[in-house]
């Protein structure tokens, strides 16, 4: 499967199966091979071009667009902590979502996310799985950079294990799963904000 990666300007992908530059100029396309570079150098030319930030921006447009809206409002230094945060959320909920997803595929999906976020807060001198994709590269980054609770993270993946077809038999119920969901949501989006202050 063919994995592309492009810049800032949309001119330049990058097939990472083939290590091959493919160079657009007018609708004209020419492949240009890469020298060889060791794998780790380019993660790390993927994160110049900023590939996993502008996916969780997508990803948090199509799936969540009001809160895409409202996160474009914060302070440049806060969106991509921000977008990181939110399209984790999104791809959480993704994963247990949808009527034809099976309970047993739905609970792996969680499984691995919640072994992602034990990765996330891993040192970076251990290679994982985490640079392989942009939305745990960026949990990754934002990790890092702020002091963020592991215990919020784990509770925006515990709270999906309930099946979503199962309605709430009370208030008290809907109230402890929006609590787990979209308070841990907001307080780990305020654990970020207060780095920068």
């Amino acid at each position: 499967m063919r994995r592309l990666v492009r810049n800032w300007n949309c001119r330049l992908l990058f097939n990472a199966k083939s290590g091959q530059e493919i160079v657009r100029h007018a609708g004209i396309h020419q492949e240009a091979k890469i020298n060889a570079v060791p794998k780790e150098k380019k993660v790390v030319e993927t994160d110049k071009n900023g590939y996993g930030a502008k996916h969780c921006m997508s990803l948090v447009e199509k799936y969540d667009y009001e809160n895409y809206l409202c996160t474009l409002l914060l302070p440049r230094e806060l969106r991509r902590a921000a977008f990181a945060l939110r399209a984790f959320n999104v791809e959480v909920s993704r994963s247990v979502s949808g009527h034809q997803i099976e309970p047993q595929i739905a609970k792996m999906r969680l499984k691995f996310w919640h072994d992602s976020i034990d990765k996330c807060f891993e040192p970076d001198t251990q290679r994982s799985y985490v640079e392989d994709q942009p939305v745990l590269r960026e949990l990754k980054h934002t990790v890092g950079s702020r002091k963020l609770n592991k215990v919020y993270l784990r509770r925006l993946v515990t709270a999906r294990e309930r099946p979503p077809t199962h309605a709430f038999e009370s208030i008290r119920e809907l109230e402890e799963y929006t609590e787990q969901t979209f308070s841990s949501l907001l307080l780990l989006l305020l654990e970020g904000a207060e780095c920068v202050t």
